[in-house]
């Protein structure tokens, strides 16, 4: 940060943020928050100390993913885009999702939408199954505050679900109600129902 008025007064910190534009993502919210609370925090340590702490500056650079499949999303979500007529700006404007046409991409997004506070401190395992487009199985486990998605199953789970990949996708971007779609028998899910609903509470299933 430097100061326009005093462009004599030496610099007292440097902020580089990249990855700017994807932040604006829906599956990036959480990360943005924290981006955006550690980026006042770091104009607070300024104030007091004429430093920000290494804490801060990185929890302000913290990378959103790895490369790969930061570069998977940034595709669907132009994929998105032009499959529903919209502009980029439309995109985030009405904080739409991507929409995964592949297991690999499901895993990606749903790595960062999951509700990892629904393990409440425990090992829990989620496990998919899919059908119709996509013939495939992964899971997901929670532990420690953190998701970890593998292709294939897993013997034991806490929650599975058996589903057409296309239905669990339009739920995913809001085309179609979890709720509603279950009662209709849409698609079936093994296990705890109010862990179910807790794993997935940020998407509003």
């Amino acid at each position: 940060m430097n100061s326009t008025r005093h462009p004599e007064a030496p610099i007292a910190a440097e902020i580089y943020r990249t990855s700017s534009e994807a932040l604006r993502h829906p599956v990036f919210k959480k990360t943005l928050e924290d981006i955006l609370e550690a980026t006042t925090q770091a104009g607070r340590e300024l104030v007091q100390s004429m430093k920000i702490s290494p804490d801060t500056m990185k929890r302000i650079r913290q990378p959103l993913m790895d490369s790969e499949s930061l570069t998977l999303i940034g595709n669907l979500a132009w994929k998105t885009c032009m499959a529903e007529g919209v502009t980029l700006q439309e995109f985030f404007e009405k904080g739409m999702m991507p929409r995964p046409d592949s297991l690999e991409a499901f895993m990606a997004i749903s790595t960062r939408r999951l509700n990892p506070k629904a393990a409440g401190g425990k090992r829990v395992i989620l496990q998919f199954k899919f059908s119709g487009e996509v013939e495939a199985s992964c899971y997901f486990t929670l532990e420690n505050g953190s998701i970890k998605a593998t292709a294939g199953a897993n013997s034991t789970y806490d929650v599975g679900i058996e589903t057409p990949f296309e239905l669990w996708m339009d739920i995913m971007t809001g085309k179609a109600d979890g709720r509603e779609m279950f009662m209709q028998g849409k698609y079936r899910f093994d296990g705890d129902l109010s862990l179910m609903l807790d794993l997935f509470q940020r998407e509003g299933h």
